[in-house]
């Protein structure tokens, strides 16, 4: 498993979104030049506002790549927010229970 494969599963289809968002930004709120550098279609990111699906997993990994590469402290913290977020809410519901 590839260091990419290893944190696109902590984050989700909406994590991607806001990351990608993120990245869009950093060059010029330029959709179309961000999806090409991520390896992915305009489309893919167009269909991610009416999405009906999560964003795929191949697709995750392309993203984070791109992103690592580029923004690494901005996305290292998105996902360490995100997973100690996550795991202070399981611990306190556990300890309530």
């Amino acid at each position: 498993m590839s260091y990419f494969e290893k944190f696109s599963n902590y984050v989700d289809s909406d994590g991607i979104t806001d990351l990608f968002n993120k990245y869009q930004k950093h060059v010029g709120n330029n959709r179309t030049l961000a999806a090409k550098e991520c390896g992915i279609t305009p489309k893919s990111v167009y269909d991610w506002e009416d999405r009906s699906e999560d964003v795929k997993h191949s697709t995750k990994i392309k993203v984070l790549e791109k992103i690592i590469e580029e923004m690494p402290v901005e996305t290292f913290q998105y996902i360490t927010d995100k997973r100690y977020n996550s795991s202070s809410e399981t611990l306190l519901t556990c300890l309530s229970t």
